[in-house]
């Protein structure tokens, strides 16, 4: 019994777990597109000097570090030669001309003296070296008068004052070296004469040569600090910053390093993990500082951060259209709709003009930009524009100078205000680019445009459309029978329109003989005298319906200006099924734009059936755009509106009836609203799923009852 229990239990999972997979089959996987992230680096190995920024105190050479500083030193070093005494002769008087030798007496201390007892007494003295101004002459007394004088004479005839030098003597004088500073000396000598007007002893003479020599030494140095800066790096193709490291020698001194995300303007820390993660922007430049203790520098090989980058972008340029001008030309444009930022695709046509038709879309005739020509009239200079071929239109300006003259045409009154007169369907507006005085308009017509307008040629006149007072004003007109044109002269630029007085009956009976006699070749002249008495001849057609169309009726009698006239295509019977929704198509065959044209379902269709359009639409004369009704698939959730929809798909076809309702709007208020009948007949042509599920569920059904069968006999 529990084999059969088992049984049907994997049964009954099976059809279950198996019409699910029918209802909601596995999905393919979708998502975003994953891209496959590629690591990249940045190494910075200081061998081009030129890629940093940095003082004069860092060098760069394949490494980075403290540019040493190499100090001189440059030192006077004075020298002191020591000058033996080689002769010495006492001279008693000056009629003394042999001398006493006393050499032995001045060589050495202790033996014997040279007694100078006034200054008739000179001593002769002869050293081994020439001594010359600011040398020393030395002498070793042993007694002599306080305050006493000792001179150094030019010969042995002695002197009262110096001649290369005195020494004044202390008060006190003992055995001591006393020293004589040579001055005035021309040159160098070593032959001097001694005298003094006192009584002296003299022991021992030397002399002293004094020399110097530049004695220059160098040393090295290093700036306490000094910072170098990397370029900016920024990635095309970055995802995200990994880490960050660098090879250095310290030398037992320090380096740090820094990072700015903003070119510079705020530093922070490198982290000392070097961990990047954290750091969002796509940009980053670094800074290393090293600090020495003058003695030495660090060393600072390289740095190196990695990075995470993504597939490189993929330009996608789409064309873009300006506004359309007057001259029929617009700007064409390209947009990168994945944003890459880069151009190297974008077509070479970007940026120029290309053409369009400016009255398609601004509902006008024509639209001309000439510019005015200069003519010479006897003293004047007049400025013409000649648009008659083009906007059958000429001006004649008053201006300083030559300017740009728009022209836009239209066949139909775009104001609001009806004229008093009959309009031959000919307006303009016309716009200057710079300042005019007077123009002199003259509009062109065709004996054609009278005929079908039953306007008398005669009646013609230009009005003008006042936008202060939103009225036409009559202007005072000229009509030119034989060139077949309405001139007049006005102050300013403007909005024109031409109007006349409708013919009599017996004159539009005249035209239409005129008419034959034109066709069969008569000349401008014969035809301008027939057109005096003769008016033209009033034709209408009136629009056919389509009996397979649903006509929209005209707008009513008292927007004479306008006829709105809508077709759409629509059968009898709309017959729909599941996934094959119904495509219709809307025409405005009236002669104005409906700026705002609405369609929605009435409320016996609208649980079943979706209109899909935009809520309002606006459609130009001659335009067209489609509807689509789509009918609505029912939801559902779980086991028992799944069984109920399956079974309901196996019903019969069913008919659904209402309305679509059209309704139109111009800029102001609604000009017309219609309803049309519409059937819709409900195709049940059941999907081969739900066929499945329902006879999986008829199955699952037959098992318990036949489970329920089994049990009652085995009790």
């Amino acid at each position: 019994m529990f084999q059969k229990e088992a049984l049907y239990g994997w049964y009954i999972l099976i059809i279950l777990v198996t019409g699910f997979m029918l209802i909601n089959p596995l999905s393919s996987p979708t998502g975003k597109a994953v891209y496959t992230e590629t690591n990249a680096e940045k190494v910075w190995d200081f061998t081009n000097a030129s890629d940093y920024v940095y003082d004069s105190s860092i060098l760069i050479d394949g490494t980075v570090q403290l540019k040493p500083l190499t100090i001189t030193n440059t030192t006077i070093i004075q020298e002191i030669t020591e000058s033996t005494l080689l002769l010495a002769t006492q001279y008693e008087d000056e009629d003394d001309d042999e001398g006493k030798n006393v050499t032995i007496k001045l060589q050495s201390l202790e033996q014997g003296a040279v007694h100078i007892k006034d200054s008739r007494s000179v001593v002769e003295i002869k050293l081994d070296h020439q001594l010359q101004t600011d040398d020393l002459l030395s002498v070793y007394l042993l007694s002599g008068a306080a305050n006493g004088k000792v001179y150094l004479c030019e010969n042995k005839d002695g002197c009262n004052l110096s001649a290369y030098g005195d020494l004044t003597l202390p008060g006190d004088v003992s055995a001591a070296w006393y020293n004589l500073t040579l001055s005035s000396m021309n040159g160098s000598n070593n032959i001097f004469f001694i005298t003094s007007p006192d009584n002296i002893k003299m022991d021992m003479v030397k002399g002293y040569k004094k020399s110097s020599k530049n004695e220059t030494t160098t040393s090295t140095s290093y700036s306490s600090s000094a910072s170098v800066q990397t370029a900016d790096l920024q990635p095309a193709d970055w995802k995200r910053w990994e880490t960050f490291s660098k090879v250095e020698q310290l030398h037992g001194q320090q380096v740090q390093y820094e990072y700015s995300t903003d070119s510079g303007s705020f530093w922070n820390l490198v982290p000392a993990n070097g961990n990047f993660n954290s750091i969002m922007e796509n940009k980053v430049r670094f800074r290393i500082t090293l600090f020495s203790n003058s003695s030495t520098t660090p060393v600072v090989d390289s740095i190196k951060i990695t990075y995470a980058t993504k597939p490189a972008c993929v330009e996608n340029w789409i064309a873009q259209y300006g506004t359309c001008l007057m001259n029929d030309s617009r700007l064409k444009s390209y947009l990168d709709t994945n944003g890459c930022g880069t151009t190297a695709t974008l077509p070479s046509d970007n940026g120029t003009a290309v053409i369009c038709d400016y009255c398609a879309l601004f509902n006008c005739s024509y639209s001309v930009i000439e510019e005015s020509l200069a003519e010479v009239r006897g003293n004047e200079t007049v400025y013409v524009v000649d648009a008659v071929a083009k906007a059958n239109t000429k001006l004649e300006l008053e201006a300083v100078n030559s300017t740009r003259v728009e022209i836009i045409g239209y066949d139909h009154n775009i104001k609001n205000e009806t004229p008093s007169s009959k309009p031959l369907d000919r307006y303009v507006s016309i716009e200057s680019s710079g300042p005019v005085s007077s123009v002199t308009i003259s509009l062109y017509y065709r004996d054609a445009e009278l005929i079908k307008t039953n306007i008398d040629e005669n009646t013609l006149k230009i009005q003008y459309y006042n936008e202060t007072s939103r009225q036409w004003e009559v202007l005072s007109s000229t009509v030119n029978l034989t060139e077949n044109y309405v001139s007049t002269t006005m102050p300013h630029m403007s909005f024109y329109g031409l109007f006349g007085e409708q013919q009599s009956s017996a004159d539009s009976s005249a035209s239409s003989a005129l008419v034959s006699g034109v066709s069969g070749g008569g000349t401008k002249s014969q035809e301008a005298n027939l057109k005096k008495s003769t008016p033209t001849v009033s034709e209408t057609a009136l629009p056919i319906q389509s009996q397979l169309d649903l006509l929209i009726e005209p707008a009513p009698a008292s927007e004479s200006s306008c006829d709105y006239v809508v077709e759409m295509t629509l059968p009898d019977v709309v017959v729909m099924k599941l996934h094959e929704p119904y495509q219709g198509e809307i025409v405005n065959k009236g002669t104005c734009k409906i700026a705002k044209l609405r369609l929605e379902l009435s409320a016996e269709l609208q649980p079943m059936i979706d209109l899909s359009v935009l809520d309002s639409l606006s459609l130009l004369p001659g335009n067209k755009t489609n509807f689509i009704l789509i009918r609505k698939k029912e939801s559902y959730n779980d086991l028992f509106s799944t069984t109920s929809y399956a079974i309901s798909s196996l019903k019969a076809d069913s008919t659904l009836t209402g309305y679509i309702i059209v309704e139109g709007h111009d800029d102001q208020e609604k000009i017309f609203r219609k309803e049309l009948p519409l059937s819709i007949v409900i195709k049940n042509a059941p999907h081969w799923k739900e066929l499945v599920m329902a006879g999986l569920i008829m199955a699952v059904l037959s098992l318990f009852i036949v489970r329920s069968f089994y049990t009652k006999r085995e009790r």
